[in-house]
């Protein structure tokens, strides 16, 4: 199933299409709830919590919807990501009164700067912690296998042996093929999967 395009859908959230506006906030509801669980996760009193925050930080998607301008040169995933941080922010500083001591607070107030979220300032030690790469990554996955599905038998003996490394001279002998038209071959083949795994 392919993705929507994310600016169709936010153009007609514009024009109160609610079919639409679903559309979009499914695509988003990943991004924060990466956000929250790197929040809750990085300061523990919070973890219980989780879901609650996901309901009150969800009203961010409307502000992104609002606020975004297609003249500056900003993504609509990397916007709404600045605001679901900032967001996701201060509503875990409102439950950390709730659920800390005075001095355990003030420690969480310290450990982040002044335009610093909570999710910045916990170490990311895995590239999928970034909510806006997991997402483009999950995605080009998908594109990746709709083209994998979409391939000729020669195309996918192509892509079997880019993908194992097989040496170019040794796979020419083995399919009958002159070394150039098996390099061609491969090439092609190396063209269609970066064409769809880069795509915007």
């Amino acid at each position: 199933m392919v993705k929507e395009n994310p600016y169709e859908l936010l153009y007609m959230s514009r024009l109160k299409d609610r079919y639409a506006f679903e559309a979009l906030f499914r695509q988003t509801r990943g991004i924060l709830y990466n956000v929250i669980s790197q929040s809750t996760n990085g300061y523990k009193p919070l973890y219980p919590h989780k879901d609650d925050i996901f309901q009150e930080a969800s009203i961010v998607i409307l502000k992104a919807v609002d606020g975004y301008r297609e003249d500056r040169d900003t993504a609509f995933f990397t916007y709404y990501l600045l605001l679901a941080r900032r967001r996701v922010w201060n509503i875990c500083k409102h439950y950390t009164r709730k659920v800390t001591k005075l001095g355990d607070m003030i420690s969480l107030d310290e450990m982040v700067m002044e335009d610093e979220s909570l999710y910045e300032a916990v170490p990311q030690k895995d590239s999928m912690n970034d909510p806006v790469y997991a997402m483009d990554y999950r995605s080009a996955m998908e594109r990746l296998g709709i083209l994998v599905n979409g391939l000729s038998e020669s195309e996918k003996d192509a892509l079997e042996a880019w993908v194992t490394d097989e040496p170019y001279r040794e796979g020419a002998e083995r399919r009958g093929l002159s070394y150039k038209a098996w390099d061609g071959r491969r090439l092609r083949i190396r063209r269609k999967v970066r064409r769809a795994v880069m795509k915007d």
